[in-house]
């Protein structure tokens, strides 16, 4: 990456991150500081390192902003569309579960 133009103040940190979060799942964040094939000028680890973390910070925020008014009727809505993925027919509900496998992934 440094061959390219990043600059790396912190070696040891940069590659304990790449190593932690792959660098696939980083690339995505310093894809926009990209220009071409070289990052652009001035471009730092620690750049991408903040727009992984205020990703991370917005996603939370976001979850917390949809779980706070959501949660109480996520198992309901889980329940309903559970079951109705099994079968068209509510009458027999025993046999629409008898070959449902929690198990699997």
């Amino acid at each position: 990456m440094e061959d390219r133009g990043l600059i790396v103040t912190n070696t040891e940190f940069a590659l304990g991150k790449l190593r932690d979060l792959n660098y696939y799942r980083l690339r995505g964040y310093w894809l926009t500081l990209e220009d071409g094939n070289r990052f652009v000028k001035g471009t730092t680890f620690d750049d991408v390192w903040k727009i992984y973390q205020l990703d991370c910070e917005l996603r939370e925020w976001v979850w917390k902003a949809i779980a706070a008014d959501d949660m109480p009727h996520l198992p309901l809505s889980f329940a309903w569309r559970l079951t109705a993925s099994r079968s068209h027919h509510r009458s027999s509900i025993i046999s629409n579960w008898t070959d449902l496998d929690l198990t699997r992934g």
